[in-house]
């Protein structure tokens, strides 16, 4: 009896991830809905385009690692999938949450939250939208507050992924000063100060709820990570791989 309860699990779990290509009928869906736009810079992971709504993510890079990550309520599964190699992996929020889609010895995962103590607030604007900007001797960091266009999750998602601080909303721009060398590189960084994360635009735009659905006909493959690197980012060395997965 086990053993039956558990293959029954397994398959509900195995389509729950099949639902997330598959999407609602198109005729309970609005044609189009609006959604924030976000034009941004990691120092690492290189440039994305960022599309959040009220139920829905999507990050999609548009540098050199070329994946996107799609993500919606009610279960916030992360999808991360690519067009070139037409592959993709399923995992949960709480994965996502546990490992990221990078190695820590990449880039180390900064604090979500500072201590307001230890920062001056202060608003400014980024387009039309007022931005927290909380600033010590050390580090800027620049937030556009959750309401009204997205759930927790999103802060969630966006934290796993860039690993530098949210204070709860959508992060917009880190700037901090090195303590360290750079642990790969060896570098004297410390004193210097770095620009993390950066926004160029934010908006609003009309979007089809599919924007948010990875595409038909891909495979999946045996890790996250693997997709997040694709097939060209794998002819790097043995060690450089090490890196990556662990």
């Amino acid at each position: 009896m086990k053993s039956n309860h558990h293959s029954y699990i397994l398959k509900l779990t195995g389509i729950a991830c099949l639902l997330l290509f598959v999407g609602a009928p198109v005729n309970s869906a609005p044609a189009q809905q609006k959604v924030l736009k976000l034009t941004q810079i990691h120092n690492f992971m290189g440039g994305f385009e960022i599309f959040i709504a009220d139920d829905a993510i999507r990050m999609q890079s548009t540098s050199h690692l070329g994946f996107t990550l799609v993500s919606r309520a009610p279960e916030w599964k992360i999808t991360v999938f690519r067009k070139d190699d037409k592959t993709f992996y399923c995992e949960s929020l709480q994965e996502l949450e546990n490992t990221g889609l990078v190695s820590d010895f990449l880039f180390t995962r900064k604090e979500r939250m500072v201590d307001p103590d230890h920062f001056r607030l202060s608003t400014m604007k980024v387009g039309n939208f007022n931005i927290d900007r909380l600033t010590s001797t050390e580090s800027t960091i620049k937030a556009l507050k959750l309401r009204p266009y997205g759930p927790p999750q999103i802060e969630r998602i966006l934290y796993s992924v860039y690993k530098y601080p949210t204070n709860g909303g959508i992060p917009i721009a880190f700037t901090s000063a090195h303590f360290s060398s750079d642990y790969i590189s060896g570098i004297p960084n410390k004193g210097r100060t770095e620009k993390f994360l950066d926004t160029t635009k934010i908006v609003t735009v009309m979007v089809s709820p599919s924007t948010f659905l990875p595409p038909a006909g891909l495979k999946k493959a045996r890790s996250l990570r693997e997709v997040v690197v694709g097939n060209s980012g794998r002819t790097e060395t043995e060690d450089a791989r090490v890196f990556w997965e662990r």
